[in-house]
């Protein structure tokens, strides 16, 4: 535009005007490389008596960008550039109109873009007011320039779709397909011709306006290597999964008569042919990005992908299958996982535990020190994003009790219904333990050696949970004085036992698991304790003897409530008809003895007097286990009935070394088993008992 004495809002004139005609260059440059004709602009260059930095037109529309830098980077306000550049646009829409070479385009776009310039929020909004001026950050430039290096002349199409051209000539995507209607959404599949498909779906991105987006950028290299397996001939047997985009029209589907589908769930299965809708980025890809993309750079012909397509399906719920599917297939870092669940679900305890490590990485002690991914590449010494989140879930911050809190009238103080206030009372609660700890240990190898190195920082929030369920079971108040008596103590731990490298690195290295972590905890606690001679005020200690002995002992009463509920069913006299003889005598006189001692107890069913171990006996019942084994054997948990049994075992053997007070008779095998199974078969159950409201 003209008048440009604030070009660059940093620097001397002369300086200015290199940096900005290297940005005007720089821009007209880009267009070029994204097909776009009648590439014009710099500082001699007008349209309707005004300066043009850079412009172009694709298909129907032309593009008029006016640029804006700063030497720094910098948060600020460009409304003063908004005004002014608005203002201008009535009369280089006019001269357009009136220019032989630009009356042929039909529609006019007007566009600033920012470099080193971090725009506020306002801008956005009164930049969509007529007449409406799109926002381009350096950061969108980059993307579609790293874009352009992967995917080729295929990026323009991702590069339209953002930028709203509108399609002048019809794309006639369409293949024949199956609908399926279920679980409230249209499903459909279908194989297409990958490049048509490129042509439409695209990667999501995740900074544009107020959309969120959760996909990542394509991998260069890595799209090398898929191409060259499809031009050796490979074949991918999966889908690729994309959703049509919820804001646009819907795909067309025309269903073709097949009589022989009726048996097959008539009115929920149909056939036909699907016509994408005319226009580009009509839709995201959820999973699959690098093998459809990998078609770009393939040399094959004549090359089919599979296809499942779910129409309108909202953002989150794409966003959701897109977590869901990754961290069962272990493919996307566990850091960008939990990044997403605060972007995509922001009021699940998932979301709200992202949420809070990224206001942590505000304040300080650990301001920019934690890794996390949307804002960059991993810089050195950086705390991994995921080990804080989980060391939080573990802690159950977000929730009304927390890990260690077990009296009914313990609740954790920074709790609310409300996802935002409880957000920031997580956050600002663990900075402040945080700079406690950075102030009272003044020499930095405790901190960089173990406290605020990626486990030790687990531990220091799994410490923090326990110092406050110690302070609400004495009725006080949180408070950074409470807080820091336990801390200076702690402080004296290390000067006494982890003061050399050689113990700090131990440390280091028994954190790898969560049992490490809860050895270390337990230890450290144990010494904190010896320090205070009121038991009252003393951190409570759970060893993992003791969390074994509570898991197996739930596990008991799991198969009881399951057995119970199975056997039931069918036969309200199950205990007379179906418990062996000899354990139900053993039950009643048992029963008998404690109702003699406890009259309440009577109307108790007798199958709570039952071991665990007669409890086992009776799943492997030949007139039980026919009813009971389906929801422990099969292809989300135990592979076999032999397996199970072995499982079962095993856990009674842990139950009962445990509550008789002879762990030290458990082998590292017993445990390590223990460990593996007795997730299996509490998830099995509870799963049961869920699907039967029991």
């Amino acid at each position: 535009m003209e008048e440009k004495e604030n070009k660059s809002l940093e620097e001397p004139e002369e300086k200015e005007q290199t940096i900005s005609q290297k940005q005007e260059t720089e821009m007209q440059s880009f267009l070029k490389k994204y097909g776009f004709t009648d590439v014009a602009g710099g500082p001699a260059f007008k349209i309707g008596g005004h300066q043009i930095d850079a412009c172009g037109g694709v298909e129907d529309t032309f593009v008029v960008i006016e640029c804006k830098t700063a030497k720094k980077r910098e948060k600020k306000s460009i409304r003063e550039q908004l005004q002014k550049f608005k203002g201008a646009i009535p009369s280089i829409t006019e001269g357009l109109k009136i220019d032989p070479k630009y009356a042929k385009y039909k529609y006019y776009s007007f566009v600033i873009y920012l470099k080193n310039i971090e725009h506020v929020t306002e801008n956005k909004d009164y930049a969509k007011q007529n007449p409406e001026v799109e926002i381009w950050s350096e950061e969108f430039i980059e993307y579609y320039n790293e874009l352009y290096l992967a995917l080729g002349d295929f990026a323009k199409y991702n590069f339209f779709g953002e930028i709203k051209i509108p399609k002048k000539v019809v794309l006639d995507i369409s293949a024949p397909a199956f609908k399926l209607k279920t679980h409230g959404y249209n499903i459909y599949y279908f194989v297409i011709d990958p490049r048509k498909l490129l042509k439409a779906a695209y990667v999501a991105r995740r900074d544009v306006g107020k959309e969120k987006y959760y996909q990542r950028l394509v991998t260069g290299s890595r799209l090398e290597k898929i191409a060259r397996f499809i031009d050796d001939g490979g074949f991918f047997p999966n889908n690729v999964v994309v959703g049509f985009d919820p804001d646009l029209q819907k795909p067309k589907f025309q269903p073709v008569a097949m009589n022989e589908l009726e048996d097959y769930g008539k009115n929920k299965l149909e056939f036909g042919v699907i016509t994408f809708p005319n226009t580009y980025r009509s839709c995201w890809i959820i999973d699959g990005q690098h093998r459809l993309y990998a078609y770009s750079k393939a040399k094959t012909e004549n090359a089919i992908v599979g296809v499942v397509a779910f129409e309108t399906l909202p953002r989150e719920k794409q966003a959701q299958f897109f977590i869901e599917i990754n961290k069962e297939q272990k493919k996307v870092p566990t850091d960008l996982i939990w990044d997403l669940e605060g972007e995509m679900r922001p009021d699940s305890n998932e979301g709200k535990i992202s949420n809070i490590v990224k206001e942590i990485n505000t304040l300080p002690p650990l301001e920019k020190r934690i890794y996390i991914p949307f804002f960059g590449p991993k810089t050195k010494n950086q705390l991994k994003m995921s080990g804080l989140c989980m060391a939080i879930d573990r802690a159950k911050l977000v929730r009304k009790t927390t890990a260690s809190m077990t009296l009914i009238e313990q609740k954790n103080p920074y709790y609310s219904e409300e996802p935002r206030e409880i957000i920031d009372n997580v956050s600002l609660a663990l900075s402040s333990f945080f700079e406690i700890i950075n102030k009272k240990f003044q020499e930095e190898k405790y901190k960089k050696g173990f406290l605020f190195t990626n486990g030790g920082i687990a531990v220091t929030i799994l410490l923090f949970e326990k110092i406050v369920e110690t302070i609400i079971r004495q009725k006080k108040k949180v408070t950074d004085e409470e807080l820091s008596y336990y801390l200076s103590l702690l402080e004296e731990v290390f000067e006494e036992r982890y003061s050399s490298e050689t113990t700090l690195s131990r440390l280091r290295k028994n954190v790898t698991s969560n049992a490490g972590k809860d050895e270390i905890i337990a230890d450290i606690c144990e010494a904190i304790n010896s320090k205070i001679p009121d038991k009252k005020t003393q951190i409570e200690i759970k060893t993992r003897t003791a969390a074994i002995k509570d898991a197996a002992g739930e596990l008991e009463g799991l198969l009881r409530k399951t057995l119970k509920h199975v056997l039931s069913k069918d036969d309200r006299n199950y205990f007379k008809r179906i418990i062996p003889g000899g354990i139900q005598a053993e039950a009643k006189k048992q029963k008998e003895r404690d109702v003699a001692k406890n009259p309440s107890l009577e109307g108790k069913d007798t199958l709570e007097w039952l071991s665990f171990g007669e409890l086992v006996t009776v799943v492997f019942q030949n007139n039980v286990y026919p009813k009971i084994g389906a929801i422990f054997v099969n292809e989300n948990y135990f592979v076999d009935k032999a397996m199970l049994h072995a499982a079962l075992l095993n856990a009674i053997t842990v139950r009962n070394k445990t509550h008789h007070d002879t762990p030290e008779h458990l082998t590292k095998a017993n445990v390590l088993q223990f460990n593996h199974d007795a997730p299996m078969i509490k998830k099995s159950i509870e799963e049961y008992l869920r699907k039967n409201n029991a």
